[in-house]
C-alpha cells in the first residue's frame, strides 16, 4: 500500500468519508479523515466509506488542492452521487425525468432556453463590453422578457410579427431579426412563447458570466432601463 503524504489530505471541514483511491496495480492510497460523529444535517449522524476512484481522478484531485479558491467536499460529492444512483435504481425512468425537468423547469423552460443560453454566454464572452454585460447582468430580470405579436407597416408593406413589450430589448447586435432568433437548426423562429424562453435563456447566460468575472472586474453601475415600448397606431 502507498503511504499517503503528511498534510496532503483532500478535505474540506468537516470531511467525514474516507477515500481509498487506485493508483496501480495491486496498490492503494488511502485517505482516512476523522470521522465527524456529529450530525451532517437533520439526517443525522454519519458514517464512514471507503470511496475507490481511477487514478486519474485521484490525480485531479490531488492538483485541485492546490488551486487558489477550490474547495472540494468529498463526502458531499459522493453521498449525492450515491444518492442519486439509488434514487436511480428505485424509481426506474422518474430520477432522470425529474433531474431534466428540474434543470427546464422554471417558466416553461426546454429547447429554446437552452440554446438561448449557449448564445447568451458566447455574445458575454466574445462580443459585448464589460458595460454591456453589467447593464444586462444588474438591469433586467426574466420577468423583463415579454413578448408579443402586433401588427405592423413598413413603406407600405403590412403584416404582423413579435415585438419586445417590456424593458428588456435585446442589444442591436442581433439586429433586424430580434426578437425573432436563430435555433440550433439555422432556422428563425418567430414563435413568441418560444422567443421568451430563448432570450430568457440569453439573459441567464449573460448573467452567469458577469457572476464569474465581477469577482475580477468591478461592475459598472449601469443606466436605468428605459421605459417599455409605447404602442403605435398605425
Amino acid at each position: 500500500m502507498c503511504n499517503f503524504a503528511a498534510g496532503a489530505e483532500l478535505r474540506s471541514s468537516g470531511e467525514c468519508v474516507s477515500l481509498s483511491t487506485v493508483c496501480t496495480a495491486g496498490q492503494e492510497w488511502l485517505l482516512s479523515p476523522p470521522v465527524n460523529t456529529e450530525p451532517a444535517d437533520r439526517h443525522g449522524p454519519v458514517q464512514r466509506l471507503n470511496v475507490s476512484v481511477r487514478s486519474e481522478t485521484y490525480d485531479r484531485l490531488r492538483a485541485a488542492r492546490n488551486m487558489k479558491g477550490v474547495e472540494i467536499n468529498v463526502s458531499a460529492v459522493a453521498d449525492a452521487a450515491i444518492n442519486a444512483e439509488l434514487d436511480r435504481l428505485e424509481k426506474p425512468g422518474v430520477a432522470d425525468l425529474v433531474a431534466r425537468l428540474r434543470v427546464e423547469s422554471d417558466l416553461r423552460r426546454g429547447r429554446p432556453y437552452s440554446w438561448g443560453h449557449v448564445e447568451g454566454e458566447r455574445w458575454a464572452r466574445e462580443v459585448a463590453s464589460w458595460a454591456e454585460i453589467c447593464n444586462f447582468a444588474m438591469n433586467y430580470e426574466e420577468r423583463d422578457v415579454r413578448i408579443e405579436v402586433r401588427p405592423y407597416e413598413v413603406e407600405g408593406f403590412s403584416g404582423a410579427g413579435p415585438f419586445f413589450l417590456d424593458r428588456f430589448e435585446a442589444p442591436k447586435d442581433y439586429d433586424p431579426i430580434a426578437p425573432t432568433y436563430v435555433d440550433e437548426y439555422e432556422r428563425q423562429v418567430d414563435d413568441p412563447n418560444m422567443g421568451e424562453q430563448y432570450w430568457r435563456g440569453w439573459l441567464a447566460g449573460v448573467k452567469g458570466i458577469f457572476e464569474k468575472v465581477k469577482e475580477e472586474l468591478e461592475p459598472i453601475l449601469p443606466p436605468p432601463p428605459g421605459d417599455p415600448p409605447v404602442d403605435v397606431e398605425f
